[in-house]
């Protein structure tokens, strides 16, 4: 006879619910009562019954994680990449399997949202985008749905980030300490994102606080061209490794000190030295998970570090 989940409360002493949810790491059970009832179930080798759960719960053990749709060149989605793979290896701990969900824009992701919560019972979001349309938001809130934004929304909503602005500022602070460079040039896409935006106030207010002018050039702007017309400056903080792969050519060329945002695999494989921000997308693809089961927790700041390679 199959081992259910009676058996396991009955003999770690706990009730049937408690069992339940110390399998399933809840928030509300104790670290120890959980070890106790994870340990009874290994001996009894018991295995959850995911269907049998799902149907009592009225929810899927799956989790939608939610992005724009790919796009061009595949650096572009380096760190969201990384992200993905974090989350996906900390949902599988807690049993939960990883649906990604992608969409063209804000219109399109709300009907994939909405399908995926009537049909198949997902209750449990994760967004890697920090755009949400006031519509997104009003479904899930209306709807009870849970749902955590890894980044910086303009909505009150729970989210976890890392501080950009800090990031910004201590990576001018390292190139000028560091790299002895006088007059940094900040170097960010077109697409002026919330995470572009907040690294540069961080560089903006770096630099004023020691009497110096900030430059900031987006893409669209021929950087070597701007950096002939431009001699005093001698450094650049290029606002995400996607940029500096698209813009690698370039910035050899020009030959001066550079740091980036990212622990990149394929900057790395690039270039032989190279100084960056690490945001540690590992750390925050795990606290994502773990912040997105505790709804006691509203908000969360990764730390990060700056790795020197040169």
């Amino acid at each position: 006879m199959a081992v259910t989940i009676k058996d396991v409360a009955k003999r770690a002493g706990v009730s049937t619910s408690t069992a339940s949810r110390a399998l399933n790491n809840s928030s509300l059970i104790s670290a120890a009562t959980k070890q106790k009832v994870k340990q009874v179930a290994q001996i009894l080798n018991y295995h959850t019954n995911y269907n049998a759960r799902n149907l009592s719960l009225d929810e899927t053990n799956l989790v939608g994680v939610v992005s724009e749709s790919i796009a061009g060149d595949a650096s572009a989605n380096l760190f969201q990449m990384d992200l993905i793979q974090s989350i996906s290896k900390s949902l599988n701990k807690r049993h939960y399997e990883l649906v990604w969900l992608t969409g063209k824009n804000q219109d399109e992701i709300l009907k994939r949202i909405a399908k995926n919560y009537n049909q198949f019972r997902i209750k449990n979001f994760i967004f890697l985008k920090d755009e949400l349309s006031n519509e997104i938001v009003e479904f899930l809130n209306d709807n009870q749905i849970n749902f955590l934004v890894i980044g910086h929304p303009e909505q009150k909503v729970r989210a976890i980030n890392n501080d950009n602005i800090l990031a910004g500022k201590a990576a001018t602070e390292y190139l000028v300490k560091n790299k002895s460079s006088k007059n940094p040039l900040f170097f960010q896409s077109s697409k002026n994102q919330h995470f572009e935006q907040d690294r540069y106030l961080g560089y903006k207010d770096y630099l004023k606080s020691i009497l110096k002018t900030p430059i900031r050039l987006t893409e669209k702007t021929d950087l070597e061209q701007f950096i002939k017309a431009h001699p005093e400056i001698d450094g650049i903080v290029c606002v995400d490794d996607a940029l500096m792969i698209k813009e690698l050519n370039h910035i050899l060329k020009i030959d001066l000190p550079v740091i980036t945002f990212n622990d990149s695999y394929l900057v790395g494989k690039l270039l032989k030295r190279w100084t960056f921000v690490d945001l540690k997308p590992e750390v925050l693809g795990q606290e994502a998970v773990e912040v997105l089961f505790n709804k006691k927790i509203e908000n969360k700041v990764i730390d990060f570090s700056i790795k020197d390679r040169t």
